[in-house]
């Protein structure tokens, strides 16, 4: 929430319907403020064209991201950044690596026989899941064995 009225600048100018040019836009305090996270982490215009599609490549090369690339971890703002940054974003992030590390290292994971060729999507949520196209929810059928 805006504590006092401000002016934001924006990065780059817009038009308005009428036809005129806006450069900055005035808070009221007050006023709500969100940042829509997903939206950013997903803009065309920090990750390119292909922005919303699954790459996990991208983030193995260093110069992938344009000049307006965010500075968080690996330029995501999943658990935001700056001085209000989660207090549990290393936390998870360590978390997470440790239990695929587990996973990995102890299981096989494969789709059942006969679906190596089923074609994936999304299904849409307050988290997207993946999900068979031929399914009626997020469903993906493996075959989890211990190795």
């Amino acid at each position: 929430m805006a504590a006092e009225d401000d002016i934001v600048p924006l990065s780059a100018p817009i038009k308005t319907k009428n036809g005129d040019t806006v450069t900055s836009i005035f808070i009221a305090k007050g006023t709500v403020i969100s940042i829509p996270i997903r939206g950013l982490n997903r803009s065309e215009e920090i990750w390119g064209a292909d922005a919303k599609v699954f790459n996990p490549e991208r983030w193995l090369a260093e110069d992938v991201l344009s000049k307006n690339a965010m500075q968080e971890h690996r330029h995501l703002l999943t658990f935001i950044d700056g001085p209000r940054t989660c207090l549990g974003k290393q936390f998870a992030i360590i978390e997470f690596k440790a239990a695929l590390s587990v996973l990995i290292r102890n299981y096989k994971f494969e789709f059942e026989s006969g679906k190596e060729d089923m074609e994936l999507g999304k299904f849409p949520g307050l988290i997207d899941r993946p999900k068979e196209m031929s399914a009626d929810g997020p469903y993906v059928p493996l075959r989890v064995r211990h190795v």
